[in-house]
């Protein structure tokens, strides 16, 4: 399997993404204000800097980071960037995620990915430096949803039954692996990849584990440091630090930025909908030597409150920096795009609003009320031609066989026009449906709707590798990446 970026788009023109995010991407001014440390080199290199000059409990840090590697089945080379991270000055490149059932979405999987390419920039620049992907459980989470592509369309599935950060997944898990084999028309046996989400996602498993796990083995050739933060995770702060700091710090910068139109305003009810809201935990950001914390537009709003508790803190908060956010198109997706004509961007608009332009009504109309108008006009002149012709003349039989004979081939005509016309429905309504249920599913971004292992069960090979060799970390830009 070969790819190829194919075009770029900017996340203005996208659904989905917040527009604090997108003024984080852009460098607007309205944004420094919540992220002082915006994504530029020079910011990037100097906090790695001011972080390799610090002090920091390396020792006690990595032998926490090697016990959680154990639970997380990380293989070797996970290990190894723990013994780097503690023998030398190493920064962390960090992506915080929430645990997401059947592995995460492909935006999960972009961020974490996007970890690992900003530490090998920095590495190529003599900064030594690592991906860490912390996991931390929503207290608020009670149910969690997954959506694959199938050739009957989309389908959810869905798990329930969580409370708390100590979530284990219920015995029904098994059924649910089971309809997704039957879902996606393959076994378990036959996919690795099933396998390996049977495995991770079992019953009984904390759900955590299970989604580290699965993103170890699916990613394993990143050398991701998974890091879930644990309940006495204060004792990796920095001294001073209140532990229920976070909470009145997150309420204020919340106002902020509501006032900054970031959010809706607080109401009497509480805070305005989309409002960050935590356990009440501090950041995984201020617990290891983090240069730059990777961003997706789920959790940017919250990322703003924590570097307003650097800020109260007097610490410099980590560079903030966007995911790198990738669609994949496969051959014959790009067929059908240009057999209709249609661009990727327009998918967005939903199939039925494709279907009327590709198949236009008012053109349907015009075309069969001129086939009408013409019948009604072959019949007036037969009419007219019989009122000329004497009665009992042999013309007059002739004259009444040809009317009726073209009477008939327009009737004809119009007949095979709706049968053209029904194909042609069926297929754009059939083609267009299925092309925007895999590239604008929903009319969301397919990264943002599909976990990723279902792309990698479409695209079979190595499409992990193949993304993250694709993603370029410095352009802040939806990449379009043509698959073949």
């Amino acid at each position: 399997m070969t790819r190829s970026i194919s075009e770029t788009v900017r996340f203005r023109d996208l659904p989905g993404f917040p527009r604090l995010f997108i003024d984080l991407v852009e460098g607007n001014p309205s944004a420094r204000q919540f992220f002082p440390n915006m994504p530029d080199r020079d910011n990037l290199l100097a906090q790695a800097a001011r972080l390799q000059a610090e002090p920091w409990p390396r020792t006690a840090i990595c032998d926490l980071l090697r016990e959680q590697a154990r639970r997380f089945s990380s293989d070797e080379t996970a290990f190894a960037n723990i013994q780097r991270l503690q023998s030398t000055n190493a920064v962390i490149v960090l992506a915080v995620l929430r645990p997401r059932l059947l592995g995460g979405s492909l935006a999960d999987w972009l961020q974490a990915m996007t970890a690992a390419r900003m530490a090998g920039w920095l590495g190529k620049r003599g900064i030594p430096a690592v991906p860490v992907v912390g996991i931390v459980m929503d207290r608020a989470q009670e149910g969690l949803t997954a959506r694959v592509f199938s050739r009957e369309g989309n389908k959810e599935f869905s798990l329930g039954g969580f409370s708390g950060p100590e979530s284990t997944i219920p015995g029904y898990v098994g059924a649910l692996h089971e309809q997704l084999a039957h879902t996606l028309g393959i076994s378990a046996g036959d996919s690795h990849v099933l396998a390996d989400l049977a495995s991770a996602f079992s019953q009984g498993s904390d759900l955590t584990v299970a989604f580290g796990s699965f993103l170890s083995r699916t990613l394993a050739s990143l050398g991701l440091i998974f890091f879930n933060p644990p309940e006495n995770g204060s004792l990796l702060v920095p001294a001073g630090v209140p532990e229920n700091a976070m909470g009145p710090v997150c309420s204020s910068q919340a106002a902020r930025l509501a006032a900054a139109g970031y959010l809706p305003a607080r109401s009497d009810t509480g805070p305005g909908q989309g409002a960050p809201t935590y356990r009440g935990d501090l950041p995984v950001s201020l617990m290891l030597p983090v240069a730059v914390e990777v961003l997706g537009e789920g959790n940017v709003h919250e990322a703003a409150c924590d570097q307003a508790l650097f800020e109260s803190l007097g610490r410099i908060a980590p560079c903030a920096w966007p995911r790198a956010s990738v669609s994949l198109v496969d051959l014959r997706s790009r067929r059908v795009l240009a057999r209709y004509g249609l661009h990727w961007r327009e998918l967005f608009a939903g199939p039925h609003e494709l279907k009327d332009r590709l198949v236009p009504q008012e053109l349907v109309r015009h075309t069969l009320g001129s086939l009408d108008m013409l019948a009604d006009e072959v019949r007036r002149s037969t009419s007219r031609l019989m009122e000329l012709v004497p009665s009992g003349a042999r013309l007059r039989s002739r004259t009444e066989r040809a009317g009726a004979r073209m009477a008939y081939q327009v009737a004809k005509l119009k007949d095979r026009y709706l049968r053209v016309l029904q194909r042609r429905s069926e297929a754009v309504d059939r083609q267009v449906s299925r092309l925007c249920s895999f590239l604008a599913p929903g009319r969301q971004l397919q990264e943002q709707y599909f976990p990723g292992f279902a792309l990698m069960i479409r695209h079979p090979g190595k499409v992990p590798e193949l993304v993250y060799e694709s993603i370029d970390p410095w352009k802040f830009e939806h990449q379009v990446l043509s698959l073949d």
